[in-house]
């Protein structure tokens, strides 16, 4: 039962769209598992860098579009997946908040941010148009 219930899962992620911000160690590590165990489809996976020098190598390794564009990368994005720096969230999210689809699922890994920090710059970069998106820490 349990199997099934994987499989369930993993079928229903297959066709969202990930957009990994930072793509560093943690979130390299994370985005390599997600595609080797098959929940993600490389081609509907999109990962920001910081260095511009990164986006080759990396996208070669992993066969999916880098970027150094953080609101490019959430362009329609089912899930994104926040895996930058604590000290740069409010940065970065004000940066994305216009590209957040009302529909897409934010999860957060930066280390001590909590979810209301991220729910009210989001609300805040969009003039409360965005207090709606579910936020995940992780």
């Amino acid at each position: 039962m349990i199997l099934g219930k994987a499989l369930t899962v993993s079928l229903k992620l297959s066709d969202k769209k990930l957009a990994v911000l930072g793509a560093g160690k943690l979130g390299g590590i994370l985005l390599r598992a997600y595609l080797k165990r098959g929940l993600f489809v490389s081609n509907r996976v999109t990962a920001t860098v910081k260095h511009a020098e990164r986006t080759a190598a990396l996208a070669k390794e992993l066969g999916l579009a880098i970027t150094t564009d953080n609101r490019e990368a959430v362009k329609g994005a089912d899930i994104i997946l926040l895996t930058i720096k604590p000290q740069i969230v409010a940065e970065v999210l004000q940066e994305i908040s216009p590209e957040i689809s009302a529909d897409a699922l934010v999860v957060s890994v930066a280390a001590s941010v909590p979810t209301g920090f991220v729910e009210q710059q989001l609300a805040a970069a969009t003039s409360g148009k965005r207090d709606q998106v579910p936020v995940v820490r992780a």
